[in-house]
């Protein structure tokens, strides 16, 4: 999962500041990651942090079949009404 900030992605690494590297830097919004993580753990997505060598990213992975149609069927327009922005892979 990564936070957007104005375009630039952060990874959910627990870093309290962004960087777009180049000496420009932001606080990172920690409590709407954590209930963005939550709300994904509640739901019953699994999830392991992966370190590549461009950084830290963390996975979530949704396998019961009942949970992914509902997840389809109601979180995802729930989400696009609220103006979210999401990558589904």
């Amino acid at each position: 999962m990564s936070s957007n900030y104005g375009s630039q992605l952060c990874a959910a690494d627990a870093t309290r500041f962004g960087s777009t590297g180049t000496a420009m830097f932001w606080l990172r919004n920690t409590r709407q990651e954590t209930a963005r993580h939550e709300e994904l753990v509640h739901f019953g997505f699994s999830h392991r942090t992966k370190r590549t060598a461009s950084g830290t990213s963390v996975v979530y992975r949704l396998s019961d079949r009942e949970a992914v149609g509902m997840f389809i069927e109601e979180v995802i327009p729930r989400w696009e009404r609220e103006g979210r922005e999401f990558l589904l892979n």
